[in-house]
């Protein structure tokens, strides 16, 4: 190893040979340099910090901007919520009015009392209107009536959005449930002050509605001195003619209260805007954004503002930067589809910078405390340099100018080719060959920049690396959702049944699935499913489950085989040992015959013959799909009335648990689907949900939850049973003649369909065998339906070669030519043999 020299030893031949000049000289130059370097670093730091701030200023903004968008899709996503459950109380309100006058006979005598004095609670009270005279207790309009007012109530009670409830019929009166009473008196008078629903503009709206058609009135005040309102409307028909309106009011001052009021950062602030451009509700006292009424932001002459009311009046969604009020702000915006509002939310944009503003002030600062540490040093080096230079002067005047440029040159060049190196050019490397420390620290800038070349090369590459798993993740998790059928858009026009499932994985993707579909016009498929384990790999494997179930299901509706072919599929090249736990049903809607089968799966809770609890389906389990080669599966049939509800879940909602590890439990879930029995399947599930998220609290999800909840309503059939035997041909013309009629089909649909119901009959009493026969009938949605059932042998006419209607007369075999004509004339058939019975479905389009 080359021996390297020592900077002592040239500093001591330098200050040897020096002369006084030279050393003065030096002297000069090394203060001009040092006053040189604090400069450069002076200059750097400040630099940096300007750098620094604009990059923290840029980040902020985004992140400010993103949040900001969050908080006003989040209000308004709540605020719409909150008017979708009060529509959908008003609707209930309006069908329970409807019912009433429908079938009075089926409701008693309630009487509704007027407004109690100083009455603070929630009631329901009866108003009428001037030209009323007859006596409540006379009217049995309002006294049927009087039976809606327990729902009014507690319509009320359960939404803080509803301030109050009513029903106001075209006889001049009003029932109504809300808590203010008292303020419904002349302060000269102790009865009650008249109201006049039909000059209200939501009752108006109301009469102009057609039936089950929901409307909203403007911003009004509330008679009775409660504030600002708006009224939600639906008009109460009876034999084609409007005879009462439902309808629910909401204080715009609860929406200030429970949503617009919550902070935005610490100055900023949220808004409603009407369709029109008027702000409705705003913090804002005085300005731009202040709630009053001659202000309309779309006339508004800050040309930025209006374009941004603009966009909100055409429900658009976005962020922008504007002045309003002489101040620089964010706003952003998103829409209120359920009524045409926008919601907004506004922040300084001084408050989001504030911290880079702060960060740049305290860089520029330490600088500046660093340059006067640097000029105290430098005075003090300089007064010693001074003296020493003074007393050596004499010693070293001669030796100093052969030495200076032997020691700055090499620091010099190094401190130039650092500052290159500084500026970005990490490929920059040192060149100082003088065989000593100063030669190894050039050596050591050139290591150091290749680690720091190195360690950014890597750091991209993790970077984007993360960035493309997230990314894929991301898309998972859409397909996944995708491939779940939608609960609410899956089966428009059927009243047979009614179904909502929901799954949401514990990661990005999950292992749980669920799926629904009709394999034909009266057969419903619906299941449930668990893979073993989480995340990409049991979401594969879910994907594989899913598509060959379904597969298999729609090419041979025997459940028992379909999961005995996917167990096998399943088990073949399943390296990872991964199983998947499932259960399924096919329902016959026209019989509510429910055949269903059970690989590992949790039983179901089903409720059933009318009765308000909940029971675990009894059935043996077979063993998991995919767990072992060469099963076979049995199943089980269960007969379901109207009525009859079936709950199916996966394990995710059972085993949840809380902080302290207490799991949520069969028995919980149980009593909790009793308590919500009466609810319909997606109400069912949604309150489920909330109340797992409640227990849970802030618990991991550790698994996925999956939900299908399915009510069966019946099948809507008109029946005749009776023996099979040709002399009740008559009846049977008589019977779907009367339902065809009832329907007014048209002519050809109705004389097809009666060559069909007596070819059919006929040959079901002439070839069965059969001892008794059942017609059933139903017409819905613009379709006649028919299905016969015998107990007859079995026999399938579809599988009937059709004959060859080419061949001359006299060539033309005997028989097939009804069935032929059934074929020809009908827009749909069907054979099954069910429970031991022929079935043959007919669909015509009326």
């Amino acid at each position: 190893m080359k021996k390297r020299k020592k900077i002592g030893k040239t500093i001591t031949g330098f200050l040897l040979s020096a002369v006084f000049l030279t050393m003065f000289l030096h002297g000069i130059v090394s203060v001009w340099s040092l006053f040189s370097m604090k400069r450069i670093s002076m200059d750097t730091n400040r630099e940096l910090g300007k750098k620094a701030a604009e990059d923290a200023q840029d980040a902020l903004e985004k992140i400010a901007g993103e949040q900001l968008q969050n908080i006003a899709k989040e209000k308004a996503a709540y605020i719409g919520k909150s008017f979708t459950e009060v529509t959908a109380y008003v609707h209930g309100i309006a069908s329970m009015a409807e019912e009433i006058y429908e079938n009075p006979q089926n409701y008693p005598d309630r009487i509704v009392l007027p407004p109690q004095p100083g009455c603070r609670g929630l009631s329901a009270q009866l108003l009428k209107s001037w030209k009323q005279k007859e006596a409540a207790w006379q009217n049995q309009e309002l006294l049927k009536l009087g039976n809606i007012q327990d729902l009014l109530i507690q319509y009320n009670a359960n939404n803080e959005m509803v301030s109050s409830a009513y029903v106001a019929t075209g006889s001049g009166w009003l029932i109504q449930a809300d808590s203010i009473a008292y303020s419904k008196f002349n302060h000269q008078e102790k009865e009650p002050v008249f109201y006049e629903a039909e000059t209200r503009q939501w009752y108006q709206r109301a009469l102009k509605a057609k039936q089950g058609e929901i409307v909203y009135s403007d911003v009004i005040a509330d008679v009775h001195g409660g504030g600002d309102c708006i009224v939600c409307a639906q008009p109460v028909y009876h034999k084609g003619k409007v005879v009462a309106v439902a309808g629910a009011g909401s204080y715009l001052d609860t929406v200030y209260h429970g949503v617009l009021k919550t902070a935005v950062g610490e100055n900023g602030y949220a808004f409603l805007v009407n369709k029109n451009g008027q702000i409705m509700v705003s913090p804002q006292k005085e300005g731009e954004t202040a709630a009053k009424s001659y202000l309309n932001l779309l006339e508004s002459k800050n040309k930025p503002l209006s374009d941004i009311c603009r966009n909100m009046t055409a429900g658009q969604a976005g962020i922008e930067r504007v002045t309003i009020d002489g101040k620089d702000v964010y706003l952003a915006y998103a829409p209120l589809k359920e009524l045409g509002w926008s919601c907004a939310t506004v922040i300084d944009v001084a408050e989001v910078i504030a911290p880079a503003q702060e960060s740049h002030r305290v860089i520029i600062t330490l600088a500046d405390a660093v340059g006067d540490n640097q000029d105290a040093a430098i005075g003090r080096m300089l007064v010693s340099f001074l003296l020493i230079t003074i007393c050596a002067a004499v010693i070293i005047s001669i030796l100093g100018a052969v030495y200076a440029d032997r020691i700055t040159d090499p620091i010099r060049r190094l401190t130039d080719e650092v500052k290159t190196i500084g500026k970005g050019d990490l490929e920059h490397r040192i060149q100082i060959r003088t065989g000593d420390e100063i030669e190894d620290l050039g050596e050591a800038f050139n290591s150091m920049t290749s680690q720091i070349k190195n360690y950014i090369s890597n750091l991209s590459e993790i970077t984007a690396e993360k960035e493309r798993i997230r990314t894929e993740l991301t898309v998972a998790s859409r397909l996944q959702a995708d491939m779940l059928p939608l609960s609410q858009d899956a089966f428009p026009g059927r009243a047979e049944f009614e179904l909502w499932a929901q799954m949401t994985p514990a990661r990005e993707v999950g292992g749980d699935f669920y799926d629904f579909f009709l394999t034909d016009e009266d057969h419903l498929v619906f299941m449930v499913a668990d893979v073993s384990g989480k995340g990409v790999p049991a979401a594969l494997f879910m994907v594989v489950a899913k598509t060959l179930i379904r597969s298999r299901m729609k090419v041979e509706p025997d459940p028992a085989k379909v999961f005995t072919d996917t167990n096998k599929s399943l088990y073949e090249n399943n390296r990872d040992g991964m199983f998947v736990t499932a259960w399924l049903g096919i329902l016959t809607l026209s019989t509510g015959d429910l055949v269903y089968v059970n690989a590992g799966h949790n039983p179901p809770l089903i409720k059933t013959g009318g009765r308000g609890e909940f029971s675990w389906l009894d059935q043996r389990t077979g063993f998991v799909l995919a767990g072992m080669d060469g099963l076979t599966y049995d199943q089980a049939k269960l007969k379901l009335i109207p009525g009859d509800q079936v709950f199916l879940y996966t394990d995710g909602v059972t085993e949840a648990h809380d902080t302290g590890n207490e799991l949520y439990g069969e028995i919980r879930l149980k009593s909790r689907l009793e308590k919500w029995g009466e609810f319909p399947p997606g109400d069912q599930i949604s309150a489920v949900w909330e109340d797992v998220q409640a227990f849970k609290g802030k618990a991991e999800q550790f698994d996925d939850i999956t939900m299908l909840a399915l009510c069966y309503k019946g099948d809507g059939y008109q029946k005749n049973h009776g023996l099979a035997d040709l002399s009740r041909m008559a009846e049977i013309e008589d019977f779907v003649e009367s339902i065809l009629k009832e329907q007014a089909v048209r002519q050809v649909s109705f004389i097809k369909i009666m060559i069909a119901v007596d070819e059919i009959f006929s040959n079901i009493c002439r070839y069965s065998k059969a001892k008794e026969v059942t017609i059933a009938c139903k017409a819905a949605d613009g379709k006649i339906k028919l299905f016969f059932e015998d107990d007859g042998i079995p026999f399938n006419p579809l599988e009937k070669p059709d004959p060859d209607v080419t061949d001359e007369l006299e060539r033309k075999k005997a028989g097939g030519y009804g069935i032929y004509i059934v074929k020809k004339s009908m827009d749909s058939l069907v054979y099954e043999f069910i429970a031991g019975k022929n079935r043959l479905l007919l669909m015509k389009i009326a």
